[in-house]
């Protein structure tokens, strides 16, 4: 994840440390405090009905619809319209007279599992046709139990909360098989959730929240996710939910047989072999199978590249809106301890920034040394949304 600090606008902060990070006395000088429950392991492998809570929570003021963002969601980013419109005129699912998906027929369908395989297929073709299976893959994982201990209870008055979604795109390194149990979320690119049209009406939230679940998960295993991107697919309409730091922003319904090309780049979207297009920050990289880097622009304005000690941060937060703390260790050019913080910093307040503190701190005996910082991106600018388009209930709690 691309380097944020204090909210929003995300930086990097580069602390040289002068005191080790496993340093210090067998017994503190001071109380211990409390833990902070979002650093927790307790926090980050939760069952699907504490998840539920978590995001529920989480997310709650911080879900922002747009009619115009399933029009405009990867334009620019994906294969062009006319393209798209080729892909139609030659797909077989695809019945360009009536305008409708010929494995997806009934408009009555009573189960979520009648659509799971036609949803798979037209994921499929697209991921062919477009040559984009050299780096995804795709796993079709209902009923698999992503999260440790889980359990499902049902009934006629609680939501079935469950921690797997029906299709999961997966990365690969070219020519690369990916093993079934490999299907997790560290490997997830996307989640798609495929409902039938009368269980996705039933509630806005509920099916928010069950997304988000998948999407809490992918972030707490990829630290280096700004977005994750997913679909809610019915036997009519598509539905599409970008979750960040801000909370979720997401379209309205898109009719997937009238409106196919707007379907196809949606999925387009989501499946896209450029890892910023679907919401990664390609400022963390991997070199080989074990070592992983970051790379920032130092004081002088120099492209800086920092070895980390582990893929794995020694310090991260396990929400999805918020400040989303994220700490690892590494090297510098002169093999320097160094950490590595990124943070969402709020900008829309008057806050000061804490990079501000730090250059005070410079030359402070026992305090880590700022190296160098890096704005990031804003969530708007994240999101291609004009914030002053918001309603005022909106506005008032957005926090750039």
């Amino acid at each position: 994840m691309p380097h944020r600090k204090i909210m929003r606008n995300y930086e990097w902060t580069i602390l040289e440390l002068q005191i080790p990070l496993n340093a210090g006395t067998t017994e503190s000088p001071h109380p211990e405090a409390a833990p902070d429950l979002e650093t927790t392991l307790d926090f980050f492998y939760l069952n699907p009905t504490q998840e539920a809570n978590i995001v529920g929570e989480n997310l709650s003021g911080h879900i922002y619809p747009d009619e115009d963002f399933g029009k405009k969601a990867f334009l620019g980013k994906v294969p062009c319209e006319e393209v798209v419109e080729e892909f139609l005129l030659h797909c077989p699912l695809y019945d360009n007279v009536s305008k409708r998906w010929s494995n997806i027929l009934n408009e009555n369908i009573q189960y979520d599992s009648a659509l799971y395989t036609p949803v798979y297929d037209i994921f499929n073709a697209v991921v062919t046709h477009f040559q984009y299976h050299g780096s995804r893959v795709l796993f079709d994982t209902p009923h698999k139990y992503l999260i440790p201990d889980e359990e499902i209870t049902c009934n006629s008055e609680t939501r079935c909360w469950k921690s797997s979604p029906e299709i999961m795109v997966l990365a690969t390194a070219s020519g690369e098989m990916v093993q079934p149990w490999e299907t997790d979320y560290p490997h997830c690119i996307a989640p798609i959730e495929i409902q039938t049209q009368k269980n996705a009406n039933r509630s806005l939230e509920e099916n928010i929240i069950q997304i988000g679940i998948y999407a809490r998960q992918c972030f707490i295993r990829q630290n280096n996710r700004k977005a994750v991107y997913s679909l809610l697919i019915t036997e009519k309409n598509v539905q599409l939910f970008m979750f960040d730091r801000g909370g979720v922003y997401h379209s309205l319904e898109v009719d997937i047989h009238e409106s196919a090309t707007d379907f196809i780049r949606l999925i387009l979207g989501v499946v896209s072999p450029n890892e910023d297009v679907v919401g990664y920050d390609s400022g963390v990289f991997w070199c080989g199978q074990s070592q992983r880097f970051i790379k920032t622009i130092d004081a002088d304005g120099e492209l800086e590249v920092y070895l980390l000690d582990s893929p794995t941060p020694v310090f991260s937060r396990g929400s999805i809106q918020g400040v989303s703390t994220c700490c690892w260790k590494g090297w510098g050019e002169g093999k320097e301890d160094v950490l590595v913080k990124d943070a969402w910093r709020l900008v829309t307040r008057r806050r000061t920034p804490e990079t501000d503190f730090l250059t005070a701190a410079q030359g402070l005996v026992g305090v880590g040394q700022m190296i160098s910082f890096e704005e990031g991106e804003t969530i708007s600018s994240l999101r291609g949304m004009d914030t002053e388009a918001l309603p005022y209930n909106l506005k008032s709690k957005f926090r750039d």
